[in-house]
């Protein structure tokens, strides 16, 4: 059972011998274990992420009525609503237009960002998210990370 040590500042286990069990500088999302909160790391699985084509050309088809999008400068969600009942991570797009940014290098680094502000804010998405979710970046130019993190945890919080 973990307990808080107070030398070392973290979570251990008494065992043998006291081993660290979780480093709390990477720590985000906190669960309830009896009286103690317990965190884990944030991560973006390749389960969370479309990779299906159909599921890519359901997710932008304008005939389908169940797809919604708005806007969040500088991204655009557009998002599938989820018609069961299952509570699991959406899966995700992310889409930088080749049209805009001519170079393989900015478009990955766009899409670094944003996969990463996803990654650390998906705890504001509510108990019942869509079914899949696509990020596509709308500015004309790079746009640093706080902004895209802005964007993003705005973007989540609509989802509610």
């Amino acid at each position: 059972m973990p307990i808080w040590c107070r030398k070392y500042d973290t979570f251990t286990c008494r065992s043998d011998r006291t081993q660290t069990l979780l480093d709390y500088c990477f720590l985000l999302k906190y669960y309830s274990y009896g009286s103690i909160s317990l965190m884990i790391k944030p991560t973006f699985r390749k389960s969370e992420r479309l990779c299906h084509v159909k599921s890519i050309d359901g997710l932008f088809n304008r005939n389908n009525s169940e797809n919604q999008s708005f806007l969040v400068y500088p991204l655009k969600a557009v998002y599938l609503k989820r018609q069961d009942a299952e509570s699991s991570l959406p899966q995700i797009l992310i889409s930088v237009p080749k049209r805009r940014f001519k170079r393989a290098v900015d478009r990955n680094l766009l899409k670094r960002r944003i996969r990463e502000a996803y990654r650390l804010n998906k705890e504001f998405l509510s108990d019942t998210p869509p079914k899949d979710i696509g990020f596509v970046y709308v500015a004309n130019e790079i746009l640093e990370f706080k902004q895209i993190e802005r964007a993003m945890k705005k973007s989540l919080a609509r989802f509610q």
